[in-house]
């Protein structure tokens, strides 16, 4: 029943994701690439974001938390590539997209970095669209996603997830529909941004590397450094990820938990569910 309700809701932006997964580059791809960053932004965009529940949520990267006896199992980006049997990898449809579309700047990240699982792993296999890798393959490429500045994000319920997608701000429909469109992208996992007075340095790095423009240097009196700044968050903005204290010279930067638990979806006919209430529609009609 999940795998029928995951493609009920996936059926308005499959267009979005299938022709690219398979890093095919043809003309009639292209074709339809430019014509969907057109939609997007003239009509879709103003739909797909913006709305209480998301079809992404931010996953933390493992290390940038400070308390990890506090991470619940849907929140452990290892947890979740662990419990899954059957994993695939297949190109980022958004980066895809963006590289194909003649008036859309090229993307310097990696594109086959887009992980699947369960049924929708065995459909994209089927259909030559992606290929199978272990474990210890999943967790490399989102190391490396990591390393590169990208947003882990994962289907967004506690239980049965059918995407890990590691997002960059240039390309991303979701951090896109923030940062571009200026609605709702990601939803936001339950960490936040903590920044050490004593420790950081106003280096800016981590100004460069949030995929939400959260963080800004600011002059401050009580800044230890010879820049006389820190990194300042606005918190409404940020989305817990762990990309700006990843690469922290002075692990300055650590996420800690948010007042409160975020009521995540159980599964894919909640999220739906939950989806289509949003919008105002019927799930089947």
């Amino acid at each position: 029943m999940d795998t029928v309700i995951y493609f009920l809701y996936e059926s308005q932006t499959m267009f979005f994701r299938s022709p690219y997964w398979s890093g095919k580059k043809d003309e009639k791809i292209k074709k339809i690439a430019r014509l969907a960053d057109q939609y997007f932004y003239n009509g879709l965009g103003q739909d797909f974001g913006g709305h209480p529940t998301m079809a992404l949520r931010a996953i933390p990267i493992e290390k940038t938390i400070q308390d990890k006896q506090q991470i619940l199992p849907y929140e452990n980006v290892r947890q979740v590539v662990e419990r899954e049997d059957y994993i695939c990898v297949a190109h980022c449809p958004c980066r895809q997209r963006k590289n194909l579309d003649p008036d859309s700047l090229s993307c310097k990240h990696e594109t086959r970095n887009c992980l699947h699982f369960g049924p929708m792993a065995h459909y994209q296999v089927e259909m030559g669209m992606a290929e199978v890798i272990s474990r210890d393959e999943a967790m490399e490429i989102l190391s490396k996603a990591a390393d590169a500045g990208l947003v882990h994000a994962v289907s967004n319920t506690k239980t049965g997830p059918f995407d890990i997608c590691n997002c960059c701000s240039c390309c991303c429909v979701f951090l896109q529909s923030a940062n571009v469109l200026g609605l709702r992208g990601h939803q936001p996992s339950n960490y936040m941004i903590e920044v050490r007075i004593e420790t950081c340095k106003g280096c800016g790095l981590c100004t460069e590397r949030c995929p939400m423009k959260a963080l800004s240097l600011e002059t401050f009196p009580a800044a230890k450094n010879k820049e006389g700044k820190l990194a300042v968050l606005e918190t409404e903005q940020c989305i817990g990820c762990g990309v700006c204290a990843h690469k922290c010279p002075t692990q300055s930067l650590k996420l800690v938990h948010r007042q409160g638990e975020h009521d995540f979806p159980e599964d894919m006919i909640d999220m739906a569910e939950r989806m289509a209430k949003d919008r105002g529609r019927s799930l089947f009609g």
